[in-house]
């Protein structure tokens, strides 16, 4: 679009690399502060681990880190809702095998015999 003169002038949005190569694993502070989010964060390794808030709202600002926030909060909720889902969902089970095993009985009592 530059080229085509729509607009004047860019700023890109994220400047420096994200790729982190084995000297910058070892020296940290090396690390322009994406590559530390991508380090961090954005790695698909770090799935299960806390979100690092100060660094998303140093790079980001304070309204995407507390949007951030807000969705970690989001997710542990869901997580223990859908726990308690999973926990009804076997117990659902148990009571249809229960409510079987109760049928059986009702239909072979007339051929109990009498001890």
């Amino acid at each position: 679009m530059l080229e085509e003169e729509v607009f004047s002038g860019a700023f890109p949005l994220h400047e420096g690399r994200y790729q982190v190569t084995e000297e910058e694993i070892k020296h940290p502070e090396r690390m322009n502060p994406r590559q530390v989010l991508y380090w961090y964060w954005a790695r698909w390794g770090c799935w299960y681990k806390y979100q690092p808030l100060d660094l998303i709202r140093n790079y980001y600002g304070e309204k995407i880190a507390l949007y951030f926030a807000w969705l970690g909060n989001l997710d542990t909720f869901i997580q223990l809702v859908s726990f308690q889902g999973l926990y009804t969902s076997w117990l659902l089970i148990a009571s249809i095998v229960g409510f079987l095993i109760f049928l059986y009985g009702l239909i072979t009592i007339p051929q109990d015999t009498i001890a």
